[in-house]
Protein backbone atom coordinates (compact mmCIF):
# COMPACT_ATOMS: atom_id res chain seq x y z
CA UNK A 1 0.00 0.00 0.00
CA UNK A 2 1.30 3.51 -0.71
CA UNK A 3 2.74 5.45 2.19
CA UNK A 4 0.03 8.85 1.59
CA UNK A 5 -3.08 6.09 1.89
CA UNK A 6 -2.57 5.70 5.56
CA UNK A 7 -3.19 9.36 5.40
CA UNK A 8 -6.94 8.27 5.49
CA UNK A 9 -8.50 7.81 8.82
CA UNK A 10 -10.19 4.97 8.71
CA UNK A 11 -7.47 2.98 6.40
CA UNK A 12 -4.23 3.70 8.75
CA UNK A 13 -5.89 1.93 11.60
CA UNK A 14 -6.81 -0.92 9.03
CA UNK A 15 -3.27 -0.77 7.36
CA UNK A 16 -1.71 -1.27 11.21
CA UNK A 17 -3.90 -3.94 12.10
CA UNK A 18 -3.04 -6.60 9.67
CA UNK A 19 0.95 -5.16 9.72
CA UNK A 20 0.62 -3.94 5.83
CA UNK A 21 3.66 -3.03 4.42
CA UNK A 22 3.52 0.60 2.93
CA UNK A 23 6.05 1.56 -0.03
CA UNK A 24 7.28 4.78 -0.75
CA UNK A 25 10.26 5.76 -2.94
CA UNK A 26 12.11 4.65 -5.44
CA UNK A 27 11.66 1.06 -6.85
CA UNK A 28 14.67 -0.55 -5.07
CA UNK A 29 13.97 0.14 -2.58
CA UNK A 30 10.08 -0.37 -2.51
CA UNK A 31 12.12 -4.06 -3.94
CA UNK A 32 14.34 -4.27 -0.42
CA UNK A 33 10.98 -3.29 1.91
CA UNK A 34 9.11 -6.73 0.14
CA UNK A 35 12.30 -9.25 0.10
CA UNK A 36 12.70 -7.98 3.89
CA UNK A 37 9.09 -8.56 5.22
CA UNK A 38 9.38 -11.98 2.83
CA UNK A 39 11.91 -12.83 4.87
CA UNK A 40 10.65 -12.20 8.46
CA UNK A 41 7.50 -13.87 7.75
CA UNK A 42 9.03 -17.09 6.43
CA UNK A 43 10.43 -16.83 9.83
CA UNK A 44 7.12 -16.66 11.52
CA UNK A 45 8.38 -13.32 12.69
CA UNK A 46 5.71 -10.87 10.80
CA UNK A 47 2.35 -11.96 8.62
CA UNK A 48 2.36 -13.44 5.26
CA UNK A 49 2.91 -10.42 2.99
CA UNK A 50 -0.01 -10.23 0.39
CA UNK A 51 0.67 -8.68 -2.84
CA UNK A 52 -1.29 -7.96 -5.34
CA UNK A 53 1.21 -8.59 -8.46
CA UNK A 54 -0.38 -7.00 -11.15
CA UNK A 55 -0.65 -3.59 -9.36
CA UNK A 56 -4.28 -3.30 -9.04
CA UNK A 57 -7.16 -2.95 -12.13
CA UNK A 58 -7.94 0.19 -14.02
CA UNK A 59 -11.92 0.11 -14.70
CA UNK A 60 -11.63 -3.29 -15.01
CA UNK A 61 -8.59 -3.98 -17.30
CA UNK A 62 -5.27 -5.47 -15.18
CA UNK A 63 -2.19 -3.22 -15.28
CA UNK A 64 1.06 -5.03 -16.34
CA UNK A 65 2.12 -7.66 -14.13
CA UNK A 66 4.97 -6.57 -11.76
CA UNK A 67 7.92 -8.64 -10.64
CA UNK A 68 8.51 -7.64 -6.79
CA UNK A 69 7.00 -10.78 -5.08
CA UNK A 70 9.22 -13.24 -6.98
CA UNK A 71 12.52 -11.40 -6.53
CA UNK A 72 13.47 -12.68 -2.96
CA UNK A 73 12.87 -16.37 -4.78
CA UNK A 74 11.28 -17.35 -1.59
CA UNK A 75 7.84 -19.20 -1.66
CA UNK A 76 4.90 -17.65 -2.67
CA UNK A 77 1.04 -18.45 -2.09
CA UNK A 78 -0.96 -17.50 -4.66
CA UNK A 79 -4.41 -16.10 -3.70
CA UNK A 80 -7.58 -15.39 -5.94
CA UNK A 81 -10.31 -12.79 -4.79
CA UNK A 82 -13.93 -12.59 -5.34
CA UNK A 83 -15.79 -10.30 -4.74
CA UNK A 84 -20.23 -10.52 -4.59
CA UNK A 85 -21.55 -7.48 -3.89
CA UNK A 86 -24.95 -8.42 -5.37
CA UNK A 87 -25.42 -5.43 -7.88
CA UNK A 88 -24.03 -2.80 -5.19
CA UNK A 89 -19.99 -1.06 -5.84
CA UNK A 90 -17.31 -3.79 -6.20
CA UNK A 91 -14.22 -3.32 -3.93
CA UNK A 92 -12.40 -3.60 -6.91
CA UNK A 93 -14.10 -1.38 -9.00
CA UNK A 94 -11.54 1.57 -9.36
CA UNK A 95 -14.11 3.85 -10.37
CA UNK A 96 -12.79 6.32 -8.00
CA UNK A 97 -9.79 7.50 -5.90
CA UNK A 98 -9.62 8.08 -2.21
CA UNK A 99 -12.18 8.90 0.20
CA UNK A 100 -15.07 8.99 -2.33
CA UNK A 101 -14.05 5.09 -3.13
CA UNK A 102 -14.14 4.09 0.84
CA UNK A 103 -17.59 5.93 1.28
CA UNK A 104 -18.95 4.52 -1.46
CA UNK A 105 -17.77 0.94 -0.62
CA UNK A 106 -19.20 1.50 3.24
CA UNK A 107 -22.88 2.15 1.50
CA UNK A 108 -22.81 -1.53 0.47
CA UNK A 109 -25.38 -3.44 2.80
CA UNK A 110 -23.74 -6.65 1.49
CA UNK A 111 -20.13 -8.20 0.26
CA UNK A 112 -19.74 -11.62 -0.12
CA UNK A 113 -15.50 -12.17 -0.39
CA UNK A 114 -14.54 -15.45 -1.31
CA UNK A 115 -10.95 -16.21 -1.47
CA UNK A 116 -9.30 -19.33 -3.61
CA UNK A 117 -6.31 -20.59 -1.97
CA UNK A 118 -3.85 -22.51 -4.97
CA UNK A 119 -0.72 -24.24 -4.33
CA UNK A 120 2.24 -23.38 -3.01
CA UNK A 121 4.60 -21.66 -5.71
CA UNK A 122 8.43 -22.45 -5.02
CA UNK A 123 10.79 -20.88 -7.23
CA UNK A 124 13.68 -23.11 -8.98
Amino acid sequence: MKKSATKIPTIKQIADSCQCLTIEGAPSEVLKSIIQRQHLAEEGKALELIIHAEGGTTNGNMISFKKGAFASLLSIRPKAVKYNTFGMTSPSSGILDGISHHVLILTNLICVLEIYEMPIFRPN
